[in-house]
C-alpha cells in the first residue's frame, strides 16, 4: 500500500477530469494456500517465497528475484530492491479465510486508477514477459 496510508484515494481512485473520474479499476482474488507444503520448506525458503521475515514479518533487504514482494511491489530497477523508489502503487485489501473443511487462504482485492499497474502485476506473478 502507499505510503503514507492517506495516498490510499489518490493511487486508486480515477482524477477528475479523467474517462471513469471517482471510479477504480479492481482486481478480487481468492488464494487457496497448501499450508502443510509450505510449513515443510526451511525457514530461508519459506521467507524468500514471501521476501519477509517470519517471525515478524520485516521486509528482507535484498529481495530474491523470485519472492512475493519481486513480482507485486513495483519499484523502479528489475527487482524489488528497497533502495529504489516505488512505480505504479496500488491499494490492497485482504482477509485470510478457513472453510470447515480445513481449506484455508486468502481474499485479496485490490484497487488503482489505471488498469496497467493490476495488469503487470498479474505478468509478473504469472512468469510473463521475463519476469
Amino acid at each position: 500500500n502507499p505510503e503514507p496510508a492517506t495516498r490510499d484515494k489518490d493511487v486508486a481512485i480515477v482524477p477528475d477530469g479523467q474517462s471513469g473520474a471517482g471510479g477504480s479499476f479492481i482486481i478480487a482474488q481468492r488464494w487457496v494456500h497448501d499450508l502443510k507444503y509450505f510449513n515443510g520448506l526451511s525457514l530461508d525458503d519459506q521467507e524468500a517465497t514471501f521476501g519477509r521475515t517470519k517471525k515478524d514479518s520485516t521486509r528482507l533487504k535484498k529481495q530474491p528475484p523470485h519472492s512475493h514482494l519481486s513480482h507485486v511491489e513495483l519499484r523502479e530497477g528489475t527487482t524489488g530492491d528497497d533502495s529504489t523508489a516505488r512505480r505504479n502503487e496500488i491499494t490492497r485489501r485482504s482477509t485470510p479465510y478457513a472453510f470447515h473443511d480445513g481449506t484455508v487462504g486468502l481474499y485479496f482485492i485490490g484497487f488503482c486508477k489505471d488498469q496497467a499497474p493490476l495488469r503487470e502485476r498479474m505478468e509478473a506473478m504469472y512468469g510473463m514477459n521475463g519476469q
